[in-house]
This record gives structure tokens, sequence and C-alpha cells, in this order.
């Protein structure tokens, strides 16, 4: 009877993570990933474009895109790391990634945005609806 009560009893400040969390943090770990690698290479290629006889525009561009691209990603990679430990901080980077992307598919005609804006949709919909899990 005592372990029952000992098992029940959570320690303070303990949450536990429902599946959904897991699943987006540990799908959003990987992706940040392909684009921090994607961002080494463009930033790779910005060097290698003087060499191959293009112009130099191409690799200021390929530089520009490959930092930004670094910095969002790393950025994102640390908001899944902390909702996958059901920080607030995480919660916060994600939901606010995924209205941005909503936001920049909207934006634009792509008819391959509709898919990026509705898994968006449904990640920031999904993590609203656990938000007190994060407190």
């Amino acid at each position: 009877m005592a372990e029952k009560a000992e098992a029940s009893k959570a320690a303070p400040g303990s949450k536990s993570r429902p599946l959904g969390v897991t699943v987006i943090s540990v799908i959003g770990i990987i992706f940040a990933l392909l684009a921090i690698a994607g961002g080494l290479v463009l930033v790779g290629l910005a060097g290698m474009v003087g060499t191959v006889g293009l112009p130099a525009v191409l690799g200021s561009f390929s530089l520009a895109i490959g930092a930004v691209l670094l910095v969002v990603s790393i950025i994102q990679l640390v908001g899944y790391a902390l909702l996958l430990k059901m920080k607030r901080n995480g919660w916060t980077i994600v939901v606010v990634f995924g209205i941005i992307s909503m936001v920049m598919g909207a934006l634009t005609n792509a008819l391959s945005n509709v898919v990026s804006i509705v898994i968006s949709l449904i990640i920031v919909a999904y993590l609203w609806t656990q938000r007190q899990l994060f407190a």
C-alpha cells in the first residue's frame, strides 16, 4: 500500500509529457539538424563560388542565406529540445515559429505552401491545447 502511495506522488514541478509533444519535438529536432546541415553547405558554397568563375554576388547571396538559415535552425533546435523537456521557453519558440511559418506560407502563392500552413496550424493548435503543461 505504501508503494502505491509513493508511486502516485509526483515530484514537485515534474510533468508528464504527452506523446504528441514528443513526436513534434523529435521530428522538429531532426528537421532542425537537417536545416543546420543545409546552412553549413550554403556557407561552404559561398567560399567556393569565386574558384569556379561565378559572379561574387552569388557567393555573397549564398553566405547571407546560409547564415540566416543557420541562426534560425539553431534557434528552432533549441526550441524543440526545450519543448522535449517540457519548458515554457521551448513552447513559446515553437509556437512563434509555427505562426511565422503560417504567415510566410500565406504570403506566397505556391500551392505547396498549403500543406506547410496546415501542418503548422495543426502543431500550433495542438501545442495551444497543451499550454497548461508548460507553466
